[in-house]
């Protein structure tokens, strides 16, 4: 194996541990929910879970910076870039992700998904206008907080309102908002 390459059984056990963690939230409580109980699920020791996270929180935020990746990867590829394909690639992706997106607000941490977006934006934030220099460390923090902010507010308005509009409806709203939102700042 190359360096700074994963071995194949250590990916598979993050998975096996993951998959048992979400399996478990189905019915019991994130909080009540001990390490054995994943690992007897996985079918993995207690010493294979330790060997790759700390924490139960480490292993939600594995799975969260797997799909931000994913959706990081779906957003730089795609080919128009313009802010309304963005925000519906950005939507849709999890339109298509509802089921996980449920659970973390059931549980109480949908926080986890939107502090592991904010790592995640500075590598589309770009797309939207903000374009970085060295000198510039300031507004990059205060731009991805910006971003993370709105986007992740309508993604959890969403859920808390039954998840019933399509990426197209949540993207429309987003225009809106935005736009007046920015007309009051030219008009004052």
């Amino acid at each position: 194996m190359l360096k700074n390459q994963v071995h194949p059984a250590a990916i598979r056990s993050r998975n096996l541990i993951t998959d048992s963690l979400l399996v478990l939230m189905k019915n019991s409580s994130y909080e009540e929910i001990t390490v054995k109980e994943i690992t007897d699920q996985a079918v993995l020791t207690r010493r294979t879970f330790y060997a790759h996270f700390k924490t139960k929180e480490e292993v939600i935020d594995y799975k969260i910076n797997g799909l931000n990746g994913e959706l990081t990867s779906i957003i730089s590829n795609h080919s128009n870039k313009d802010h309304h394909e963005i925000a519906l690639l950005y939507f849709g992706f999890w339109v298509d992700h509802i089921d996980l997106l449920m659970q973390l607000y059931e549980h109480n941490l949908m926080q986890l998904l939107f502090n592991n977006f904010e790592k995640n934006i500075r590598d589309i934030r770009s797309y939207f206008g903000c374009t970085l220099s060295e000198q510039d460390e300031q507004y990059a923090d205060y731009s991805s907080a910006f971003f993370t902010s709105v986007l992740s507010s309508i993604l959890n308005r969403w859920i808390e309102t039954g998840a019933k509009e399509s990426a197209k409806e949540l993207v429309k709203l987003l225009e809106q908002i935005t736009y007046k939102f920015s007309s009051s700042f030219r008009d004052s």
